[in-house]
């Protein structure tokens, strides 16, 4: 089996793998290429906070960096920069970095807990990047104990939430053979996703 695209480990939903080499490259091609018609993902997200604006875009220059812990070592994604800022950086400041872009729509806001239920989509597939950049963003994942502030840690912690609470719930792309447009869909079983109604 060929792996096409790859999902967090704490992360929950569908997976595309190619059954040969050639198929397998067709895939990672729609992949790369993006846009109207081609391989499309799209994610459910619970946020720790209700943004101003429903909608948004964010771009940023993400690199990735390894962190030691004890005796292991484990990998962490890093907002260097906004892409808008980037242009005043000295270019050394960038070595390393990749673009990184990503669509997010509000579903619903939770008030009284704060929280808020998003779509979001990718238009690159950088290590970590919805968690770090939602992060960054000041709207943590609900139960990511890696790139959460203290209150999304703590209210993962209350709930008994032990995974972030996002969910790659749609994906489509064309059949590497027959050229067949693909849709497939999941619901999220994280207890996280409890907090909203509207799944």
């Amino acid at each position: 089996l060929g792996i096409v695209h790859r999902l967090d480990q704490p992360v929950e939903g569908l997976l595309v793998f190619a059954k040969n080499r050639k198929a397998s490259r067709i895939l990672a091609e729609q992949l790369r290429q993006g846009g109207e018609g081609s391989f499309s993902k799209h994610y459910r997200a619970g946020l720790c906070g209700i943004p101003a604006r429903r909608e948004g875009t964010l771009e940023d220059y993400l690199s990735k960096e390894s962190v030691t812990l004890g005796k292991g070592q484990e990998y962490r994604a890093v907002i260097v920069a906004p892409i808008q800022d980037a242009e005043s950086l000295p270019r050394t400041a960038l070595s390393g970095a990749s673009a990184a872009k990503l669509e997010y729509r509000i579903l619903q806001e939770q008030e009284e807990k704060g929280l808020s239920l998003a779509d979001i989509s990718l238009h690159t597939g950088r290590f970590h990047q919805i968690r770090a950049q939602m992060a960054h963003a000041g709207m943590p994942l609900l139960g990511d104990m890696k790139y959460g502030d203290e209150r999304a840690r703590a209210l993962g912690k209350a709930g008994g939430i032990r995974f972030v609470a996002l969910c790659a719930y749609s994906l489509e792309f064309r059949h590497p053979v027959s050229g067949k447009r693909m849709a497939f869909r999941t619901e999220p079983r994280n207890p996280a996703f409890s907090f909203f109604s509207q799944l």
